[in-house]
């Protein structure tokens, strides 16, 4: 029993191998097998021209757009974000502006604080629950 039209042939030249999960490239629309799907496996000439700069984020602390390029880790440039201050003075993270955490004792800085929303107190992530910080209004 035969399939004449399952899978299709890998683009590349060197390759034509039958693949039955072919890739489409985003750039230049052709289809290709597993080894070559990636734009630099075969070497695709419309993904250095439509190849974009940047893309972006935004940041967990102030809702800004955090602006990273390509190949660039969103984690490290949000982190580098957060760490120069972000732009609402609010809740930047420069230390005259973080919160430690209110259980007594603990002197952990809050990057974000959560509060206790019967007793109203921020505390640190270890705190978080009422249980955990002996909230008197239980």
């Amino acid at each position: 029993m035969e399939f004449p039209d399952l899978g299709k042939q890998c683009h590349l030249a060197e390759c034509k191998q039958l693949d039955f999960l072919p890739f489409t490239c985003e750039y230049c629309k052709f289809v290709f097998c597993h080894e070559h799907w990636k734009p630099e496996n075969h070497h695709c000439e419309k993904e250095s021209t439509e190849k974009k700069d940047f893309h972006t984020t935004i940041c967990p602390v102030c809702g800004k757009i955090v602006p990273i390029k390509r190949d660039e880790d969103p984690n490290i440039r949000v982190n580098k974000h957060i760490n120069d201050g972000c732009p609402d003075p609010g809740t930047s993270t420069s230390t005259s502006t973080k919160k430690v955490c209110q259980y007594k004792g603990c002197k952990t800085a809050q990057l974000i604080p959560f509060v206790c929303p019967k007793c109203k107190k921020s505390f640190c992530i270890k705190h978080r629950l009422d249980m955990d910080h002996n909230c008197p209004l239980k």
